[in-house]
């Protein structure tokens, strides 16, 4: 199983961490996660109506609608995938290459260590994929 990691800041503040994972066939699962720092604060909020803060990993099939609405569309996105060579389907991808200069309070970052961390989650047998609140 491959994993990509990302480390994800609200108002330059680690909050959560967002992850892809590839199993051998080819399907990928999303997950993404609160750290444990921000759900203890009193006073933390969540990213989105759909990820409410919480300690328990959300997961997916698809990458979350709140991240693949951070990624650019139309020509940019077109220009951004062909300048890293990315292909423009690929949410994720450009998520992680582009997601330190969003507009707004949400950054989402590279750490090549982070996968490492996020491993376990993956590999639980009994997770299951979370409704998310609509």
């Amino acid at each position: 199983m491959k994993i990509i990691a990302l480390k994800v800041t609200y108002n330059n503040e680690l909050c959560g961490y967002l992850a892809q994972a590839t199993n051998s066939a080819g399907k990928q699962t999303y997950m993404y996660k609160y750290v444990s720092e921000y759900t203890q604060r009193k006073y933390s909020r969540a990213i989105s109506f759909n990820l409410p803060v919480q300690d328990e990993p959300f997961y997916s099939e698809q990458l979350f609608s709140f991240f693949e609405n951070l990624v650019s569309e139309g020509w940019l996105r077109r220009q951004q995938a062909k300048f890293l060579n990315i292909n423009e389907n690929d949410s994720f991808s450009l998520l992680s290459h582009n997601g330190a200069d969003l507009i707004g309070a949400v950054a989402v970052l590279q750490d090549e260590q982070l996968a490492l961390l996020l491993e376990p989650y993956f590999k639980n047998p009994n997770f299951s994929y979370h409704s998310l609140p609509r």
